[in-house]
């Protein structure tokens, strides 16, 4: 069969405009500290503001991501990309897994990290910017976006977290790594996609083509 395109939506049009606007205004982690609510003085001058020290090497950032600091701070293989999630405004963390193997050392459970997120767009950038790692073969194994059901929640929770292959064992570290790579270029990556959309965008509103 062939598939119809969508007619153009200019009242939704607006809206991603308008979304993709406030994501390229948002600030790196060496501007504002990303981690919600923290207040740890700065090593160096002592503020509880300044952000020389943030990154997700930073010793307290298990904790300062975490609901539940003291039971529960964010496992350490999983830290990059929940860090790296909340310096994406929209993405709000909500779980997360570094994966875990089990006593014969074969992967039991597969990193992932699940957030919410309001803005259709913002959820649209982050599956591009995976396919383009996954085209790139910067990674050792797909990774996809997918709904994720989470309780009762209202907002929709989105997973980032691997394919399996068939016939293809994962290997945990390699998966790690994958974790790390994601999380290395992914709101600079992302702006870099958001000012092309902004184009697509552009080009629907004045109707020209491209």
């Amino acid at each position: 069969m062939r598939i119809e395109r969508l007619e153009p939506d200019h009242a939704f049009s607006r809206q991603s405009q308008r979304e993709l606007e406030a994501l390229l205004r948002q600030p790196a982690d060496n501007k504002v500290r990303p981690c919600p609510g923290c207040s740890v003085p700065c090593p160096c001058c002592g503020s509880p503001t300044c952000t020389c020290n943030c990154s997700s090497a930073c010793p307290y950032a298990p904790e300062e991501m975490s609901s539940d600091p003291h039971d529960h701070p964010i496992e350490p293989g999983i830290v990059p990309l929940v860090y790296s999630l909340y310096t994406v405004p929209e993405c709000r963390p909500c779980w997360s897994c570094e994966g875990h193997e089990d006593s014969s050392g074969r992967l039991r459970k597969l990193p992932r990290a699940w957030f919410y997120v309001r803005s259709l767009v913002h959820a649209d950038l982050v599956a591009e910017y995976l396919a383009e790692l996954r085209i790139a073969r910067k990674l050792s194994h797909p990774w996809l976006l997918c709904v994720v059901n989470w309780g009762d929640a209202v907002d929709t929770a989105f997973s980032i977290e691997p394919k399996l292959i068939p016939d293809q064992e994962p290997i945990l570290h390699r998966l790690r790594r994958d974790v790390r790579t994601i999380a290395g270029g992914l709101l600079a990556d992302i702006k870099l996609l958001a000012r092309r959309r902004m184009a697509d965008l552009e080009a629907v509103l004045t109707g020209t083509s491209r």
